[in-house]
């Protein structure tokens, strides 16, 4: 009889306790993996479609904004063509006598009764002479035709030289053009010479001074604009492949699509759209305009014009790269489990035989030698006074140094094994990782500078992230040094503030120059920067309009005081000498490197659109951002604000003003200033006084 040994019985048993664990051990991470890899594409596919729709959204509404200016520039075009005739002193002179007018003025294109008073036959006599000049300027300027209509309806110059009448919808543009004393433009109409848009604009009395003018007649010019309009829609190099624009014009039945290509060039749209008024259509997936396809689309109202520009984009030419990601995220999440899979398989086959015990000797030999490589970083790190840290790839810390975990107020068996999550919080860990992961991608240091709260206290951190790789191996785990410069932070921070209090101070001190500037360049500091920041303004540019606002008066303490609280007129030469401020200001200021563009900005904020500001008489785009609020927000302050000569308007009526001369004023700038003054903190910045301020108020 053979007995067993009772210690090779306890170790057959222990071996196979063994097996099962390790068998265990791998189908518990096989699944965990299995489940990390499932969730893994699909957030990374949701987060990867919002950045998708994000980027499309603006593109999209960029290319549709950019479409707007374009025709909102040829509109401006038009009326600046039809100028050459309103601002005419002969034609408003010609239209102020006829207006007097009242009866019916038909002889005046046909042969004047005998009964006519010998004004109004001259009148009919010098017809034909301004008959021949609008012929001229119509063929000349491109129009197909034109006609100069009384208030009562009749047209009584025409370039077709007797016809006075005028179709429905030219008398319904006659009408909005009295009653607005603006330009007009009517909805595209299908014409046998190709699609015919109808403008209309006021002729004011020549005699009425700087006063409210009268509209005593209505300028109407046809103009062909098929070449135009398919210009305009063409395909651009922008345009990408799926992408499509439409030019949608309101009528009285719905909406139709303006494609001159198309045989009936203004074609209706059957299906419902989500089109509204004078509002735009925001980015979404939805239904094509003219098919049953689904598309991401936008669109954007124009403001003179019935018109909608729609751009659209294919949904599956738009997700093509999405679709792409995700086949290969999913892909690469099989061949991880699969890869997984087999790893620990090999591995319990391994424990199964002898190799256990060398992979175990292994494995101690390395843990012997990352112990007596972490001793050796103690000693040299545990007198520095910077944090010092080193996280293997998957961001676990592997070790701290003595002055990190005093900072941490955590000892050094608490930040082990942990990630930043666990050390930090979620919000810093997020921030952390992602210069953590640049590091690994890249290979590179990475420099940056943090704000951290550690033990609640913020603490202002110069953090260097530095790859650790093995001799000639792969990178292994990320060094960080932080160094604590929360002391010359919080100086600058210091000093910033003091700069700003100096700039207040010399705000007050520019203002005392002027009982009716007092309290101004607050105004136009706080309603300048809350402007910039709803117009989604960077740090750079909050900072400009806040200081160049307290020094918009600088250049006034060198002009005569007199001329400033004059309660006249100035005459122009008075003017010439108080628009001098602007150079004033630009001597003082552009010596002084202010590191923005603060001089610019204050040399600019009187400039106008349209070039009828000053100094310069800049136009467009060639006025600086911060310089077009400020322009906008200088105008409203001094419109509420009394003067010596005249006492403040109402805020709702200087409001409207604004909002009349979009050719001035910026009336992106416009809209948000109504915005603000309209919220409970304008209404705070104002004193909760609408009705009139008083100096200093």
């Amino acid at each position: 009889m053979t007995v067993t040994p009772f210690f090779d019985t306890q170790a057959s048993s222990e071996l196979w306790m063994t097996r099962r664990r390790t068998l265990w051990l791998a189908l518990t991470v096989i699944a965990f993996i299995t489940i990390a890899a499932v969730i893994g594409p699909l957030w990374s596919t949701h987060e990867k479609e919002r950045e998708l729709e994000i980027s499309l959204d603006k593109r999209l509404s960029l290319l549709a904004t950019s479409h707007t200016e374009v025709i909102d520039t040829w509109l401006d075009g038009l009326i600046r063509q039809g100028d050459r005739i309103v601002n005419s002193d002969l034609f408003r002179l010609y239209a102020t006598e006829v207006d007097l007018i009242e009866e019916d003025i038909s002889y005046l294109i046909s042969s004047p009764p005998e009964e006519v008073d010998s004004e109004q036959a001259q009148l009919a006599a010098q017809l034909p002479e301004l008959q021949n000049i609008f012929v001229e300027f119509s063929r000349y300027a491109g129009f197909l035709s034109g006609r100069l209509v009384h208030r009562n309806g009749q047209a009584y110059i025409t370039t077709d030289g007797s016809s006075s009448y005028i179709t429905e919808q030219q008398q319904q543009l006659t009408s909005q053009v009295l009653n607005s004393a603006s330009p007009q433009f009517s909805p595209l109409q299908s014409t046998p010479a190709g699609l015919v848009l109808d403008m209309a604009l006021p002729l004011i009395a020549l005699d009425v001074g700087d006063q409210q003018s009268d509209v005593v007649a209505v300028l109407i010019l046809s103009k062909v604009v098929t070449d135009k309009v398919n210009q305009l829609l063409s395909a651009s190099p922008l345009i990408e492949t799926g992408e499509r624009i439409h030019l949608i014009q309101k009528t009285s039945v719905g909406y139709a699509e303006i494609a001159p290509w198309r045989p009936g060039q203004i074609e209706p749209i059957e299906q419902k759209t989500p089109l509204d008024d004078n509002r735009e259509l925001p980015f979404d997936e939805r239904q094509a305009l003219r098919t049953s396809q689904h598309v991401y689309s936008v669109a954007a109202p124009l403001d003179r014009v019935p018109w909608w520009i729609v751009e659209e984009v294919d949904y599956d030419s738009a997700r093509q790269s999405l679709n792409h990601y995700m086949r290969t995220a999913w892909s690469i999440s099989l061949l991880l489990i699969a890869v997984f899979a087999v790893a620990f398989g090999a591995i319990w086959f391994q424990q199964i035989g002898l190799k256990n015990r060398q992979i175990a000797g292994h494995f101690k030999t390395l843990a012997e030698q990352i112990d007596s490589q972490r001793q050796l970083l103690n000693s040299i790190n545990d007198n520095i006074n910077d944090f010092i840290s080193l996280k293997d790839l998957r961001g676990i810390y592997q070790y701290v140094n003595p002055a990190m975990a005093r900072a941490l107020g955590r000892s050094n068996e608490e930040i082990l094994d942990s990630d930043d999550c666990a050390v930090f919080g979620f919000d810093t860990a997020k921030r952390l990782e992602h210069w953590d992961q640049q590091v690994i991608a890249s290979g590179e240091p990475v420099n940056v500078q943090e704000t951290l709260y550690i033990q609640s206290h913020p603490v202002h951190l110069l953090i260097s992230k530095i790859p650790l790789k093995e001799s000639e191996g792969p990178l292994t785990g990320v060094i960080s040094v932080m160094s604590d410069i929360t002391e010359l932070v919080e100086g600058q921070k210091r000093h910033e503030k003091a700069i700003r209090r100096t700039m207040t101070a010399l705000a007050s001190a520019i203002e005392l120059n002027d009982d009716y500037l007092a309290g101004h360049s607050q105004r136009l500091r706080l309603f300048s920067h809350e402007i910039v920041k709803r117009l989604g303004g960077n740090e750079r540019q909050l900072a400009t309009v806040e200081v160049a606002a307290n020094l918009s008066q600088i250049g006034k303490m060198f002009v005569d005081k007199e001329l400033l609280a004059a309660q006249r007129p100035l005459t122009d030469d008075e003017r010439d000498q108080v628009e001098q401020h602007v150079e004033h200001a630009a001597r003082i200021l552009r010596p002084i490197p202010f590191e923005l563009p603060i001089p610019d900005t204050v040399y600019q904020m009187h400039e106008h659109l349209d070039g009828s500001g000053y100094p310069q008489g800049l136009r467009g785009d060639a006025i600086i951002f911060p310089a077009r609020v400020l322009s906008v927000v200088n105008s409203f302050c001094a419109m509420v604000e009394p003067r010596s000569y005249r006492t403040g308007k109402k805020v709702e009526s200087a409001l409207a003003e604004l909002e009349e001369m979009g050719d001035r004023y910026d009336l992106q700038v416009v809209a948000s200033l109504r915005e603000v003054v309209e919220s409970p903190l304008g209404e705070k910045f104002l004193h909760n006084d609408e009705e009139q301020l008083t100096p200093g108020g």
